[in-house]
């Protein structure tokens, strides 16, 4: 059997540290939805669902889960444990379409991505 070592071993390790504490809060479809977000600030559902090569219907999902939306949501799951915390995103009418919404990291999402990537030590 393969056994990982040095570097590269160290590097999964701060991974697992830096993500383990997150999993309460976010799924990992979650964490990258805020990722992507982040990186592609007013980017509207369509265009997430591309870069996240998932179905338009799956990303609002995952955005709804964001913006603090649980409506449905069963007893236990993340995302009811979630509907305590403040919205990661927001999302303002897309000044290209007003059909479509742009969605933003929110204040809240900014400060928790500076926290978990401040404990991810690469």
């Amino acid at each position: 059997p393969l056994e990982i070592e040095g570097k590269f071993k160290n590097k999964l390790i701060s991974l697992i540290k830096g993500l383990g504490p997150i999993q309460k809060e976010l799924s990992l479809p979650q964490l990258l939805t805020l990722l992507q977000i982040a990186v592609n600030p007013g980017l509207s559902v369509n265009d997430l669902a591309e870069k996240l090569g998932v179905p338009q219907q799956t990303a609002s999902r995952h955005v709804s889960g964001l913006l603090g939306r649980y409506q449905g949501a069963p007893a236990g799951s993340d995302l009811a444990e979630r509907s305590t915390l403040d919205p990661l995103i927001v999302q303002e009418i897309n000044q290209n379409d007003p059909r479509s919404r742009a969605l933003f990291v929110s204040e809240q999402g900014d400060v928790f991505l500076k926290k978990l990537v401040s404990q991810i030590e690469l």
